[in-house]
């Protein structure tokens, strides 16, 4: 079957060529992938299947791009599709071939969400007071042993409160672009068009995983360890490929298969350029396969709220098996910028489905390599982005104490464990309510494990332990 040809706001590379995404027909069936007894065997048998099928999928496109001197040429087995830079004449030939779905533009794809202005000088560490982390913390739970990855404009490793909580490399940091190939960097000095503030990456790594050097605490999961990748380059723009390869990088970070490094939890804090309302299927494939992977997606639900648009929620937030977090301030109230639902995409049934602290706290600034004299790197962002990061620290504090927990059951654990507000019950502007570390926690130590036949082993698996058919598993 022919490939159908999306030519529509084509990147152009040069005045001869185009940067372009060749998408191809067919997608393996990820849970048939993934198969083998453990998390960390059913991880290296999806990646394998994924880079295998597009190898046999794309090896006559692959062909076709060498003859035509493509360049930059890159494999997104995550979404089943192939980026290239290629002779715009060449363009309709491609679309032809056999096997190729379509061709479209290689376009800016994502933006921040910036927030509203925020007060300049906080009370110390009461976001982490309104979730309840620093309870988990009394109770010797801090994320020891979790790993969270942060996508976004990067981050600051030179960070006294980040520095040594990155896992390292290799698989520790991954530039799509390859501006900054070898460590940890963040956006400084964006472009004057740009709508990247400095440093976002590093201020959302510190609420998710910061420590307390300045001697007040800034993350929720000081415990854990963080990984990162670039989202967005130094211009601020974020492109349709350098995403699914951010996504990709997760499932492997050291490009090893055989080892198991995929992070347990990752933050989004970021929506697709231009489709508010709308759920963008984009990246629902590479959000799928995060999931099968067992990982914890978090994602900022938007700072439209003071709009009067009736439908404004975000794509990645608005997928099913993301958590999309909403705003609230320091009186537990919803702010009246966060993004209200309801959601655009099939199964989201609540949007955003919990609000946490976004506003008037402290997190990490950057340190600019140590040539400032700021002390001790602080910053007070504020918007939804900052929220995110609050939902993925309590998700790797519960991954921490529930280390065999699969990802949808830290998902229920945190819509459960809510504190309602407003009207009872989830509705489609606190979503199941603000954050609450304890009573999540509470929600999967109380999750019913039986055994019926006595021997050990759970019907249920998860954070009950093995699997026994013998209970009646229909595994």
């Amino acid at each position: 079957m022919a490939g159908l040809l999306l030519a529509g706001s084509l990147s152009l590379a040069s005045a001869a060529e185009v940067d372009v995404v060749i998408r191809l027909e067919g997608r393996p069936a990820l849970h048939r992938l993934a198969a083998g007894a453990t998390r960390s065997a059913r991880r290296a048998a999806l990646v394998r299947g994924l880079r295998g099928a597009l190898a046999g999928a794309s090896a006559g496109i692959r062909d076709r791009l060498a003859r035509i001197g493509a360049t930059n040429v890159r494999d997104l087995w995550i979404a089943n599709a192939v980026a290239a830079r290629i002779p715009e004449e060449e363009l309709e030939a491609l679309a032809a071939l056999p096997g190729v779905a379509a061709v479209e533009p290689d376009r800016v794809a994502a933006r921040l969400l910036p927030g509203p202005a925020a007060d300049s000088s906080p009370p110390a560490a009461w976001n982490l007071d309104a979730i309840r982390a620093r309870e988990l913390w009394d109770r010797g739970i801090k994320g020891a042993g979790v790993t969270v990855a942060v996508l976004d404009s990067g981050a600051d490793a030179g960070h006294p409160d980040l520095a040594p909580r990155w896992r390292g490399n290799p698989g520790g940091w991954f530039d799509p672009y390859g501006e900054h190939p070898d460590a940890p960097v963040d956006v400084e000095s964006p472009g004057p068009s740009s709508v990247v503030p400095a440093g976002h990456g590093t201020a959302v790594l510190g609420i998710a995983v910061g420590g307390n050097a300045s001697g007040q605490p800034i993350g929720v999961a000081p415990g854990a360890r963080w990984i990162a990748a670039r989202v967005f380059n130094d211009r601020g723009e974020a492109t349709t490929s350098a995403i699914h390869q951010a996504l990709q990088w997760v499932l492997d970070p050291d490009g090893v298969p055989a080892t198991d490094d995929a992070p347990d939890v990752v933050n989004l804090s970021w929506g697709l350029n231009g489709f508010p309302g709308q759920c963008v299927p984009e990246y629902l494939p590479d959000i799928e396969a995060l999931d099968v992977a067992d990982i914890v997606v978090v994602a900022a639900a938007g700072n439209d709220g003071l709009l009067p648009d009736d439908r404004l929620d975000l794509s990645p937030a608005n997928y099913p098996s993301v958590i999309a977090v909403g705003m609230s301030g320091p009186h537990g109230d919803v702010m009246p910028e966060s993004t209200p639902g309801p959601g655009s995409c099939r199964g989201k049934f609540v949007y955003p489905d919990v609000v946490a602290p976004g506003f008037d706290l402290w997190t990490a600034d950057l340190t600019l390599g140590g040539m400032t004299s700021r002390d001790p790197y602080r910053v007070v962002p504020a918007g939804t982005s900052f929220s995110a990061p609050h939902a993925a620290g309590v998700a790797a504090l519960l991954r921490s104490a529930f280390p065999d927990a699969t990802a949808a059951q830290v998902r229920e654990a945190l819509r459960a464990g809510a504190r309602d507000l407003g009207d009872p019950g989830p509705d489609d502007v606190s979503g199941y309510g603000l954050v609450d570390a304890v009573a999540a926690y509470e929600a999967l130590l109380a999750f019913e494990c039986t055994d019926a036949d006595g021997d050990g082993y759970s019907a249920q698996g998860g954070i009950c332990g093995p699997v026994d058919c013998d209970d009646g598993d229909p595994a």
